[in-house]
């Protein structure tokens, strides 16, 4: 599981290394050679995304950062490279999703825990204080990635989790955590996923779940009334408060048009004269998977990218799969605001694994 420590560190290496291994081991090449025909389309823009990152690092030479040409390698190990593994794993083995489904859900409960614990030995902190300064960060020591993590969790509950009262209390919880995280990013993008889903729903639901919505609804908003911490972080959000993002949104844009095709490479936006970091410690990022994309690989890297999640969605509403089209709407809807393409390894791991859950009829078959 995804959590920024040394297990997913060596997690994702050893799980390449057994799938090398094992395709060496038995020989299983027409195994591997047949997947990525199946994924033909998909693979050949991941190739040309990966060609054009290559290309706008080395155009870009003197402004790179120290990890510019090994983000581009982990990128291709870290998410592909997984991706292929398990596609090959399913076609062996035919393997349930639900395995990997429950495994996201019980990794995440482990992360809900330290977000109870914090509630409960912080409480003054969290609800009371003047401002937002002390959102829940759990095991991340950082609010914005708790509340990534927790709205990941909600998500997948949301979508795969039969209605059912323990359903409704598993998501009270994470709703309750990602609240407290004070992450506007998570608060928008699970509101989102939440929107989705009614919307795809509405007909199937009985009136017992519309009373425990009124009554969830209700629980929050005396929250907020008691809540000195809840009240600024909302008046932020509703006030149009950016936290600056707009000016690094504007200077991305203006950096791109500068550098149309190619753009300035990867995890060069620190290192670039006149970046908004040399300035800010905190204008790391252009905090937009858009803005990220125009700015490192310029128009041809973004049109790459939007060309393979173009793809993707297309197969996704051909097969009905409003799931997977529920967790990427989530996924979307939060890199707008503080994560990125390249650098988020945690989120893009999901992703990577709802590619394969999307997709993975088309190996079966």
């Amino acid at each position: 599981m995804p959590f920024d420590n040394a297990i997913y560190q060596g997690s994702w290496i050893l799980m390449n290394l057994v799938f090398v291994s094992h395709v060496v081991y038995y020989k299983n090449y027409n195994t591997v050679i047949e997947i990525l025909k199946k994924q033909k389309i998909y693979l050949v823009l991941f190739v040309l995304l990966c060609l054009v990152m290559a290309i706008s690092n080395a155009l870009n030479t003197d402004v790179l950062g120290p990890k510019s040409w090994k983000i581009i390698v982990y990128f291709v190990l870290r998410f592909a490279l997984i991706f292929l593994a398990l596609c090959y794993f399913i076609k062996i083995y035919n393997f349930s999703e639900k395995f990997i489904l429950y495994s996201c859900i019980i990794g995440v409960c482990f992360l809900v825990s330290a977000g109870l614990y914090e509630i409960i030995t912080n409480y003054q902190n969290i609800f009371f204080y003047k401002n937002s300064r002390y959102g829940l960060e759990g095991f991340l020591r950082n609010r914005n990635g708790f509340g990534l993590m927790i709205g990941i969790g909600f998500t997948i509950i949301l979508f795969y989790l039969k209605n059912t009262a323990f359903k409704a209390v598993l998501l009270s919880i994470f709703a309750l955590l990602i609240i407290f995280s004070f992450s506007r990013s998570a608060w928008v993008a699970s509101s989102a996923a939440t929107l989705f889903y009614v919307a795809i729903n509405i007909k199937k639901f009985k009136k017992e779940y519309f009373y425990f919505a009124l009554l969830f609804c209700f629980g929050v908003l005396v929250l907020y009334y008691f809540s000195d911490s809840l009240q600024h972080r909302f008046s932020t959000l509703v006030q149009g408060n950016s936290s600056h993002r707009f000016g690094i949104w504007q200077y991305s844009y203006e950096m791109f048009l500068k550098q149309p095709f190619f753009g300035w490479g990867i995890d060069s936006f620190r290192f670039v004269p006149n970046a908004p970091y040399l300035t800010n410690p905190n204008y790391s990022a252009p905090h937009n998977m858009i803005m990220e994309l125009l700015y490192s690989t310029g128009s041809l890297g973004f049109i790459a990218f939007m060309g393979l999640n173009l793809a993707i969605f297309i197969h996704l509403v051909k097969t009905k799969n409003t799931k997977v089209i529920g967790f990427f709407i989530f996924a979307f809807v939060v890199c707008q605001f503080d994560y990125g393409l390249f650098n988020t390894k945690e989120l893009l791991s999901y992703v990577t694994v709802f590619c394969f859950i999307g997709l993975k009829d088309r190996i079966i078959a």
